[in-house]
């Protein structure tokens, strides 16, 4: 058998397909992005949809680090490749972010701008680190899984000043609904404090 034989066959792409790959492999050669994660309990979000909860949230915190946001607007993408376009959202009921309007949007080439680009995933690590060119921040976040914690939360100890009778082996767990939530942002646009406030 020859091994330089093509033994494959090549696939056509859409005119969309090909945008959006042009335009991720300009954002990831030439924007230099940082990304930066943290895991959340959720066990109290139980009278909403977790995604409403995430839009609100994620609206409320840009609005507070960024005054000049007062009304935050989202793009929401969906699993399909549509997305739901948000504007004002920090002001918006969470019943109503869950049935906001869904639109056939391809989401790099023809998508508006927004302050957030918010994106479920299965695991924190399918979040590339690149940030969509017409939004400040991209977020992203899995949906809640139950998980066993420390009672007390986590704890730490400064070696230096312990003494004896502080420590105890008596460890109390629970179980909680936690999610991993992401950012990916351009360091052209915000820095790491105000990426920090907002996380």
């Amino acid at each position: 058998m020859n091994p330089f034989v093509q033994t494959w066959v090549d696939q056509s792409h859409s005119g969309d397909s090909k945008a959006a790959a042009t335009q991720m492999h300009h954002q990831k050669r030439y924007v230099a992005h940082t990304y930066i994660s943290s895991k959340v309990e959720v066990s109290n979000c139980k009278n909403a949809s977790f995604e409403a909860f995430v839009l609100k949230a994620s609206a409320k915190a840009l609005a507070q680090v960024f005054p000049e946001h007062a009304k935050p607007s989202i793009n929401r993408i969906l699993s399909s490749g549509n997305m739901k376009v948000i504007d004002g959202a920090n002001q918006k009921s969470l019943s109503s972010l869950s049935d906001a309007e869904v639109k056939n949007l391809n989401t790099f080439t023809n998508a508006p701008s927004a302050h957030l680009t918010v994106s479920q995933i299965d695991s924190s690590l399918e979040s590339l680190p690149i940030a969509s060119p017409g939004s400040l921040i991209n977020l992203h976040f899995t949906n809640p899984t139950r998980e066993v914690l420390p009672a007390q939360g986590v704890q730490t100890f400064d070696i230096d000043s312990l003494e004896s009778e502080e420590l105890t082996y008596d460890l109390k767990l629970i179980t909680a609904m936690t999610s991993r939530i992401s950012i990916s942002y351009d360091v052209q646009k915000l820095d790491e404090m105000q990426a920090g406030q907002f996380l």
